[in-house]
């Protein structure tokens, strides 16, 4: 009896679900006919998502079919033009195309019957957030595919078009990033995961390029994955300026954070420092290691290309940097429990903490609530929480916006700033931006 009732429910589902399943097949037989393959691939295997028992889907189910209506709209204006032009009957096709785009926006109602506003519940405090994030990933990635001059997503390389479905499946993954950021409370173990995850498919698909197949390099032409060679190789080079501006983009939207959530390189540095449970204090006159490490990495840069040295001694002489930067991390980060290679060694970081200020997002204390416990203190690994800087009432210079204070202060005195806006509201944007830029980073960085 429970087998028979099971599957009653199941199928009940699946009939009142059924207009919005054949909104998104007829959808994709639309764009398989203009040959639009990544949105075919897209909207035929879109209703999946369906399976996921949150809100959101809800609301990127009925966005995606109000899109849909206007894709018809679209479709019958043009059409009619073209047969208006040619003396071509068009009545019967406006009739057909109309009931269509009509079908495809009723299917939103679907939603509003009982069984599937119950289905679709959980987690209302995140869904908005998780909308934007699963929509703004998906039209990031689209865009980013046309616009490249090579197959930019894995998928596509291996069949034509499926690149659709890897949109799909990193617009879902964005979704649940920044609901898994809004809500735990504990952002740094969080983090560090999200963080570690990005750089192992980073480094995996590097080595299985490598080793096997080239489909899983960006294009084949091979530079060293230490994060100095952003400054190092435009100026040897004099040419190849992708990641410096990818750089500069990650900066304009979530300022410093590249240093916390994105560099590939930094994750295994944070790894080594919580290898140690509470941060040792460190002086931050060692900052200054950083700017020199910035001048002489550009000025060597520079006087290899000037003297015209070999692009094998070069490589070679990043190599050795980017070893030496490994050994801090084993026997310096881990340790004093900080993040040394990040915030003394690596050039890149006093570039993101110091153009990153150009960023209005900034993580402020509230003096009234603050009992100056210095939890926050022993939760930054960037020592950018020292006690100066709680008494001041913000995070230091040098504050990578992690955000692993925020759920360490047991008085909740902690929060990110954006402008005017509420405490709440500039938490939400910033891990809306930072799951987008983590799920797009997690598709298309490839060496």
């Amino acid at each position: 009896m429970e087998i028979k009732k099971n599957f009653l429910e199941r199928f009940k589902l699946f009939v009142i679900s059924l207009p919005v399943i054949l909104s998104f097949i007829i959808l994709s037989a639309h764009f398989s006919r203009h040959n639009l393959i990544e949105l075919t691939y897209f909207t035929i295997t879109f209703p999946l998502i369906l399976l996921v028992k949150k809100e959101w889907v809800k609301k990127v189910t009925q966005f995606f079919l109000v899109a849909g209506f206007f894709e018809w709209i679209r479709t019958t204006y043009i059409l009619t033009e073209m047969r208006i032009e040619s003396n071509r009957p068009f009545l019967r096709m406006i009739i057909i195309l109309s009931a269509v785009a009509i079908f495809t926006i009723s299917s939103t109602l679907t939603f509003n019957t009982k069984t599937l506003k119950e289905r679709y519940s959980k987690q209302k405090n995140t869904s908005t957030i998780s909308f934007f994030s699963f929509v703004l990933t998906g039209i990031v990635l689209f865009i980013a595919n046309v616009k490249s001059p090579v197959r930019i997503l894995l998928l596509d390389r291996f069949f034509y078009g499926t690149g659709g479905i890897e949109v799909l499946i990193l617009s879902t993954y964005s979704a649940f990033v920044v609901e898994w950021l809004f809500n735990t409370k504990k952002i740094d173990r969080v983090r560090s995961n999200l963080w570690l995850l990005f750089s192992s498919v980073f480094f995996l698909q590097l080595v299985v390029g490598l080793l096997f197949s080239e489909r899983f390099l960006m294009t084949g032409k091979l530079h060293l994955p230490v994060p100095a060679m952003i400054v190092a190789g435009p100026i040897y080079r004099g040419y190849g300026f992708f990641m410096p501006i990818l750089l500069a983009i990650t900066i304009l939207f979530v300022g410093p954070a590249w240093c916390s959530y994105l560099c590939y390189i930094g994750a295994w540095d944070n790894l080594m420092a919580r290898k140690k449970k509470i941060p040792d204090s460190f002086s931050k006159k060692y900052r200054i290691i950083q700017v020199i490490m910035l001048f002489l990495v550009a000025i060597t840069a520079l006087v290899f290309k000037r003297a015209g040295v070999n692009w094998l001694i070069a490589s070679i002489a990043g190599g050795l940097f980017g070893i030496i930067g490994a050994g801090i991390m084993v026997f310096i980060s881990r340790k004093r429990g900080l993040l040394v290679h990040c915030t003394t060694y690596c050039p890149i970081g006093i570039v993101t903490t110091t153009l990153g200020k150009i960023n209005p997002f900034r993580v402020k204390i509230n003096r009234n609530t603050c009992t100056n416990c210095m939890a926050c203190t022993f939760a930054c690994r960037y020592n950018s929480l020292t006690p100066q800087d709680v008494k001041n009432g913000k995070a230091g210079f040098f504050c990578t916006l992690c955000g692993d204070c925020l759920t360490a202060c047991p008085h909740s005195s902690i929060e990110y700033a954006f402008y005017s806006k509420s405490s709440l509201m500039a938490r939400k944007i910033f891990f809306v931006l930072i799951a987008v830029f983590h799920a797009v980073f997690l598709g298309v960085a490839r060496i």
